[in-house]
C-alpha cells in the first residue's frame, strides 16, 4: 500500500497540492485562520483499518500525527498562520500493519480565508477581516468567467453578507467574488466562492461535484437536502464505485438519534465515511417523484487543468469545474488515456446517462480506419458525431476495454485565470 506523488501547484492565496495513492487524489486547502482540510479518495484493500496524517514544519520531519480512522477527510487545525507544513500520509489494516509514508508534500497556512455555506433562507458567506479596510464589495454572476464589474452589495461593519435570493435553476449555480477596499482602493481580493444547484428526479441519478468543498465527507457536501428515513428502503440512497464495488450510504430521518441527518451506512448502525470526491461521479437514488435542488457550496477550482487517474475497466468521472467541455476539448484522447477503433465495439466509451430516458447515451472514439473519421467521437450507431458534452454536475462512465499509453487524464479549464 504505497503512495505515490504526482505533483504540487501553489497559488496566490488559496493553496492546495495533489498527492496520488492507487487510485487516490488528495487535496490540501484553506479552511479557516491556521486550518487546512487533508481529503483523498478511499483505498480498495478489503482489510484497511484507517489512515494517520503526519505533518510538521521541516521537510521529512513529523513532529505531529493525527490518527483519523477510516475516512477520507480530516481538518488540521491550530497551525501557525504563515508557516509551511509539510504532510506525509499512511495507511494501516485490521492487523495495525502500517504502509510506508506517502512522498511529501507541503503547503503553506494563509490568514485571510473566505468560506460559503447554504440553507434554506439563501447563501451565507464570511471572511477573515482585512485590517486596513473600511468595507467589503460582493460581486456576483451565474457564471465565474462573468462575474459582475461593478459591486452588487458593499458592508462596512461585517466580514459576512447573505445573498437572500440567488436563483435555483437545476444544473446551474452563482458565483461570488468579495473584494476588501480602503480609501476606495482594493487591497485584498478574496479566491472565488460558488454555489450550484445540483437537481435530482425520482429514481437514478448520476451526478458530480463542479466546485472544491471545505470537506469531502457525503454529510458536508449533500448535508441533509435530501429525502431519509428510518431505513435504507425508505431513504434516498448514495452509490460511490470504489473501484471493485459500490459503497453505499443512506440518511436518517425521523429516528431522533444521535444519527439524525447523517449519511450512514447500509446497516444504518454508523455513520457512513463516504467521500464526494472532485472529478469523481457518484449515483443519487431518488424515492420522490418531486425534484430536488441540492446546493452543492465550495472553491471555484481556478488551475489549469485537474488530474484524474484513471483504470482499466470502469471510471466514474464527472467535470471538476462548473464550465461544460465538449469531448474533443477534454482532451481524453490526447492525453492517451482512451483508445479509439473501428467500430463501437472495438472502442473505448463515453457513457452518459439520460434521467427521463432511463438509458445511457454513448460515444466511442475512432480509431485506426486511416479514414478523415479517426479522432472523431460517433455516436452508438456511427452514424453521426456524438452530442455529449461533459457538464458540470453531471456524471460519466468511462469504460477503457485495455491498458492504454497513459492513466492520467488532465482534464483542461478553459477558463482558468479568469
Amino acid at each position: 500500500m504505497k503512495f505515490l506523488t504526482a505533483g504540487q501547484r501553489v497559488g496566490a492565496w488559496f493553496r492546495r497540492f495533489w498527492l496520488f495513492c492507487p487510485m487516490l487524489l488528495s487535496l490540501v486547502v484553506p479552511l479557516f485562520a491556521g486550518a487546512l482540510v487533508v481529503s483523498w479518495n478511499p483505498n480498495t484493500e478489503p482489510d484497511l483499518a484507517g489512515y494517520r496524517v503526519h505533518y510538521g514544519t521541516q521537510p521529512g520531519t513529523y513532529t505531529k500525527t493525527k490518527d483519523v480512522g477510516n475516512v477520507t477527510s480530516v481538518t488540521i487545525d491550530s497551525l501557525q498562520e504563515g508557516s509551511t507544513y509539510y504532510f506525509a500520509v499512511t495507511a494501516y489494516d485490521q492487523s495495525n500493519n502500517e504502509s510506508d509514508y506517502s512522498q511529501e508534500v507541503s503547503a503553506s497556512v494563509g490568514g485571510l480565508q473566505i468560506d460559503i455555506v447554504a440553507d434554506d433562507t439563501g447563501v451565507e458567506l464570511t471572511w477573515s477581516a482585512v485590517s486596513e479596510a473600511d468595507q467589503y464589495d460582493i460581486y456576483y454572476g451565474e457564471h465565474p468567467g462573468t462575474i459582475s464589474e461593478t459591486p452588487q452589495a458593499s458592508v462596512t461593519a461585517t466580514t459576512n453578507w447573505q445573498d437572500p435570493a440567488p436563483e435555483a435553476r437545476p444544473m446551474q449555480g452563482r458565483y461570488y467574488l468579495v473584494k476588501a477596499v480602503a480609501g476606495g482602493q482594493v487591497v485584498h481580493t478574496f479566491d472565488k466562492v460558488g454555489v450550484f444547484n445540483l437537481s435530482v428526479t425520482k429514481g437514478k441519478n448520476l451526478c458530480s461535484i463542479p466546485l472544491i468543498p471545505k470537506n469531502s465527507h457525503i454529510t458536508h457536501v449533500l448535508g441533509a437536502q435530501l429525502d431519509g428515513g428510518l431505513s435504507s428502503p425508505q431513504s434516498d440512497q448514495v452509490f460511490v464505485w470504489d473501484g471493485s464495488r459500490y459503497q453505499v450510504a443512506w440518511l436518517v430521518e425521523g429516528s431522533g438519534s444521535a444519527l439524525e441527518g447523517k449519511w450512514v451506512t447500509p446497516s444504518g448502525a454508523s455513520e457512513s465515511n463516504l467521500s464526494i470526491g472532485l472529478g469523481k461521479a457518484f449515483w443519487v437514488m431518488r424515492k420522490s417523484d418531486v425534484e430536488q435542488n441540492v446546493k452543492i457550496c465550495g472553491f471555484v477550482n481556478q488551475e489549469s487543468e485537474y488530474p484524474i487517474n484513471l483504470a482499466q475497466g470502469t471510471n466514474f468521472v464527472g467535470v471538476p469545474f462548473p464550465y461544460e467541455l465538449t469531448l474533443d476539448e477534454s482532451e481524453l484522447a490526447a492525453d492517451g488515456v482512451v483508445k479509439g477503433g473501428s467500430f463501437a465495439g472495438a472502442s473505448d466509451r463515453v457513457m452518459h446517462w439520460v434521467r427521463n430516458q432511463h438509458e445511457y447515451e454513448i460515444a466511442w472514439l475512432v480509431g485506426g480506419t486511416g479514414t478523415p473519421y479517426d479522432g472523431q467521437w460517433r455516436e452508438e450507431s456511427g452514424v453521426s458525431e456524438s452530442q455529449i458534452r461533459l457538464q458540470p454536475g453531471y456524471g460519466y462512465i468511462l469504460w477503457r476495454k485495455g491498458e492504454r499509453p497513459s492513466d492520467l487524464w488532465t482534464i483542461p479549464n478553459l477558463f482558468s485565470g479568469i
